[in-house]
């Protein structure tokens, strides 16, 4: 996948409105990531023009969270990442069903589930292990997700985009991952082997 493309763009289809993250990766030391978010959304007025706003984002991740907005926010995101050699390696995924998409990490499968049941979110699971999770208060109807791992496999940022119906809603998630299995060697960084998502 070329650098700077997310996970949007094999995702939900289109909407009027929404968001999309576009992510450019992470820095070589683990602890920044940069990224772009758009954002179109409906005006203030029943013919008020649509308001798009864009945000150009380099940010700091300690411990699977953001720590802050580090030490850029604006200019050219894409430069900077090209330029300090920032790395792009989402990590290998099979979407199982409608809810579900595993990732391999580390030597490790993790597997995202969505409920849209009576409690509305997302959980990532390791195992038995439960990684992250969220709530919502929308029900969407469709979602992708990328997992992009940092150079020393030891976190990680989830970018989703969820689909409901009218709007897309895009967000990125910080992750503190599993330690890496010790048979993986990562120094050669040998591939992780799932099916790529159709």
């Amino acid at each position: 996948m070329p650098r700077g493309q997310s996970a949007r763009a094999d995702g939900p289809a289109p909407a009027r409105y929404g968001s999309r993250i576009t992510f450019y990766g992470w820095s070589p030391t683990s602890d920044y990531v940069a990224y772009i978010r758009e954002r179109h959304r409906p005006g203030h007025g029943r013919r008020a023009n649509p308001i798009d706003e864009v945000q150009r984002m380099h940010r700091q991740v300690v411990d699977g969270a953001f720590a802050g907005f580090g030490t850029m926010v604006g200019g050219d995101v894409a430069g900077w990442a090209a330029g300090h050699r920032y790395l792009f390696d989402p990590a290998p995924r099979q979407r199982t069903s409608a809810r579900q998409m595993v990732f391999r990490a580390g030597g490790r499968e993790y597997t995202l589930d969505l409920a849209v049941g009576e409690k509305v979110g997302w959980v990532l699971r390791s195992g038995d292990v439960v990684v992250s999770k969220r709530t919502f208060d929308t029900i969407y109807l469709d979602f992708a997700a990328e997992l992009f791992v940092a150079p020393d496999r030891r976190q990680a940022v989830l970018i989703m985009h969820l689909d409901a119906g009218w709007v897309v809603d895009a967000a990125v998630y910080p992750l503190k991952l599993r330690s890496p299995r010790p048979d993986v060697d990562r120094a050669a960084g040998a591939p992780d082997s799932v099916d790529p998502v159709k």
